[in-house]
């Protein structure tokens, strides 16, 4: 839904609901939603709200990261935090809406937007998310960033270089035996990061 209101930026709102038995695909169609939302003719970001039942309560927001043995896999939930910072869209609800668990989310391009988010008994064992929305907020200019697209990755060859580095540094025995633990952890994070950069595709966003 675009909203148009005289004197401020159009604001889109979206609305989503995954089913705790559903699929990967239901994910990769709200990334194609959200991607065409969002774009733009002069690639400005848009201010825009999306929130709902994502049913996905093992991703700590405040890192944008996937817990330990998440519940649904590490595929589903990773999915959803790479569609989230791929497109810029920060998650605002930070207390839980059932039981000790954030299943409703709300999630923003523009965080000034959003304020007094409170959680309010809902029909069900399920919170209601209660918003203020600032609709004379001005988008932040945001720096551009780079962010790697995994799901493009060439994981075959990425594996193959990385191997080939070990053995290869395994192989010398006198460097082996010289370096520090620092030593050993710069080379096998130049390793990783070289084969990040030749094997998995990236692009900028932010800055708009």
């Amino acid at each position: 839904m675009k909203l148009n209101i005289q004197g401020s930026q159009q604001l889109i709102i979206g609305s989503f609901y995954r089913q705790p038995s559903s699929q990967l695909n239901i994910l990769e169609e709200l990334e194609k939603s959200v991607e065409t939302v969002l774009k733009t003719d002069n690639g400005r970001l848009p201010n825009a709200i999306l929130s709902g039942d994502f049913n996905l309560p093992s991703i700590d927001w405040n890192t944008n990261t996937v817990k330990d043995n998440p519940q649904y896999g590490s595929v589903m939930n990773t999915e959803l935090v790479e569609i989230t910072t791929n497109n810029d869209l920060q998650q605002m609800v930070t207390e839980a809406t059932r039981g000790n668990n954030i299943l409703d989310l709300l999630f923003t391009t523009n965080p000034a937007l959003v304020y007094n988010i409170e959680i309010h008994p809902g029909m069900s064992d399920l919170g209601v998310i209660i918003t203020d929305i600032n609709l004379k907020a001005k988008t932040s200019k945001k720096k551009p960033r780079k962010v790697h697209l995994f799901k493009k990755a060439d994981w075959d060859n990425f594996k193959t270089d990385v191997e080939q580095e070990l053995t290869k540094f395994l192989k010398d025995q006198e460097k082996v035996e010289t370096s520090t633990t620092e030593d050993l952890w710069l080379f096998l994070k130049e390793t990783i990061m070289n084969a990040v950069n030749k094997h998995i595709p990236q692009k900028m966003i932010g800055g708009k």
